[in-house]
């Protein structure tokens, strides 16, 4: 990893200049070696974060085909999905993480989440459940967690 490019990149967000560099910098070490999968994923980084989704996408989709390996890039080309409403899709992506490595407790939130914003929230709880029974310590998982049981709770009050 590239880690003090992500640094230029971290510390001067939206700054057209240092931005434009770090996408450079990113840029030349794909021409050096056109199979660093990294490069493409922070690419796609800062495209999502511009909101350049689309070209995000394809950077994540780069990354994925030379390591396919890397629960990382599903979960990013999950969450561009989902920011262009393409729910579903983003679920496979984040399934697909799981599928590499079955302990990555962000994509089980990240589904949660889809799953509670469409109001399924039995399902959401579930994979609230086993981000938390994956990592007990994680705090943001409890609270979604919470909430999707709040709104079950309420449905459930409407419902008698």
């Amino acid at each position: 990893m590239h880690f003090e490019l992500k640094n230029i990149y971290m510390n001067f967000e939206n700054k057209g200049e240092k931005l434009q560099q770090a996408l450079n910098e990113y840029k030349e070490a794909i021409r050096i070696n056109p199979n660093n999968a990294s490069a493409y994923n922070e690419i796609g980084d800062i495209f999502f974060k511009e909101k350049r989704i689309g070209d995000a996408i394809k950077h994540y989709n780069d990354a994925i085909r030379i390591n396919p390996n890397e629960a990382l890039y599903y979960r990013n080309k999950g969450a561009a999905l989902d920011e262009l409403g393409r729910r579903e899709e983003a679920i496979e992506c984040y399934k697909e993480a799981i599928k590499v490595d079955p302990n990555y407790t962000h994509a089980y939130n990240n589904i949660g989440i889809i799953l509670e914003n469409e109001k399924r929230y039995e399902l959401a709880v579930q994979h609230f459940n086993e981000a938390n029974r994956i990592n007990p310590n994680c705090a943001i998982y409890y609270s979604n967690k919470g909430y999707a049981l709040d709104e079950l709770g309420r449905r459930k009050k409407l419902s008698d």
